[in-house]
């Protein structure tokens, strides 16, 4: 058996293993190598180098690749400032009619040559041969909300209103699986704003758009995880169709009772607190007797954890979440 396998099986048993600490961070890491925000969204060699020195003070236990909201939107045609964290859109497509929805799927075709994803490709790659024994985590936005960044829209697009965009959508995150599985990521994180509200005859659409993208995720052994800012009682319908979801609340847990696989998010401001804080914050999160049922697949934050953040605070914060799930799981 190759290094390159075993190093793989093994990330596997780690994920499998579940109870570990994989904060959504990226911009930080650019700070401990002097490296301005404007190169390094674009450079691979600058992000590598810096995540892998982030990794080596901080010791999560998976690193993120990359992590910006407007990477699917830029490699759509969207203009894009990279003056701060994280980079935002300053023109937003302009969808005229016929001729836009050709183009769109004419970049989609050669997506792995537009925007950044060809340095997004690259750090995957590179990274996979620095650190051994890590998983290499990526994110993307599910499609309902890459639906409504496209159209320059907050609320959640329509499923029936809008479903050219939607394919749209759904066409490039499903390309992108793909290529990130073909890279060599080890988990992957959809991320929705929220769903559409559901009607009796809509869950079938959402399971529509998502089941391609899943089935990729899971052929690539990416384990495909959904992370949902927003969950109310009228999405656990069609949510609990998902093997992998990411909570925020632990009082959605009965209802998940039927997902293979719960992971769960935590607030970023812990990283503002004292220390002793922390532990209650984690328990009020991650309450005892949750754990009597399952062991989570792993703890995120909410966002990414913003680049002013103090070292220090961030030190602390990692290696209390760590300690916190160390003893929970000692007393499984």
């Amino acid at each position: 058996m190759t290094g390159r396998r075993v190093n793989s099986r093994n990330k596997q048993e780690l994920l499998k293993k579940g109870a570990l600490f994989i904060p959504l961070i990226f911009s930080f890491a650019s700070k401990l190598e002097n490296v301005p925000l404007v190169q390094y969204y674009k450079d691979p060699t600058k992000i590598t180098t810096s995540l892998k020195t982030f990794h080596d003070y901080f010791q999560t236990d998976g690193i993120v690749c990359y992590l910006d909201p407007t990477l699917e939107a830029e490699a759509l045609g969207c203009t894009v400032s990279f003056e701060q964290s994280p980079p935002f859109i300053i023109e937003p497509l302009k969808i005229t009619g016929e001729e836009t929805i050709v183009e769109l799927k004419k970049r989609i075709e050669n997506i792995e040559t537009e925007g950044r994803i060809p340095v997004v490709l690259d750090v995957i790659r590179r990274l996979g041969i620095m650190i051994e024994g890590i998983p290499l985590v990526g994110v993307l936005l599910g499609p309902f909300t890459l639906a409504s960044k496209i159209l320059n829209e907050e609320s959640t697009v329509d499923l029936y209103k809008n479903q050219e965009i939607l394919d749209i959508a759904s066409s490039l995150t499903l390309s992108l699986t793909r290529l990130y599985g073909e890279a060599g990521l080890d988990l992957i994180i959809y991320i929705e704003k929220t769903l559409p509200k559901l009607k009796k005859d809509n869950v079938d659409g959402i399971l529509d758009i998502y089941s391609p993208i899943w089935n990729s995720a899971k052929f690539y052994e990416m384990n495909p995880t959904l992370m949902l800012k927003d969950v109310t009682d009228e999405h656990l319908q069609g949510l609990v169709y998902f093997d992998s979801i990411i909570v925020n609340d632990h009082k959605f847990l009965k209802k998940f009772s039927k997902v293979d696989r719960i992971a769960f998010s935590i607030p970023v401001d812990i990283f503002t607190i004292d220390l002793p804080e922390i532990f209650n914050v984690l328990e009020k999160y991650m309450p005892s007797s949750i754990w009597k049922s399952r062991r989570p697949f792993f703890v995120t934050t909410s966002e990414e954890i913003p680049y002013h953040v103090d070292p220090k605070n961030l030190i602390d914060g990692i290696k209390a979440v760590k300690e916190f799930l160390k003893r929970r799981c000692e007393f499984e």
